[in-house]
């Protein structure tokens, strides 16, 4: 079971610094709880379309890692579409701001 389905992960591992860039970001404000495995590129390469289909079957976010640092992750499309749409209303949000201030 990974560090992150047990609730146990350790603090200065790839999660805190993940989740450091993306509180920056102010995209998640809890990659743990966005995360739901964590699994090595060397494994994901192994097994790429078995945690594809398990992403897709089961809505479980992956994170990969290539020597205990995050690399990618592979997640539900609809959570990308979802993200994507998230990003569009924030740069929106964002240059209507900007255009009532200037």
């Amino acid at each position: 079971m990974s560090p992150v389905a047990t609730g146990k992960v350790p603090k200065g591992g790839p999660l805190d610094d993940v989740q450091n860039l993306y509180k920056m970001s102010g995209i998640v404000q809890d990659l743990a709880d966005a995360v739901d495995k964590l699994v090595p590129i060397s494994e994901a390469r192994a097994k790429l379309p078995k945690l594809c289909q398990e992403v897709k079957d089961s809505g479980h976010r992956l994170l990969l890692t290539r020597w205990g640092k995050p690399v990618a992750a592979l997640v539900p499309f609809d959570d990308l579409e979802q993200f994507q749409e998230s990003l569009r209303l924030e740069q929106s949000s964002e240059a209507e701001l900007e255009t009532e201030a200037q």
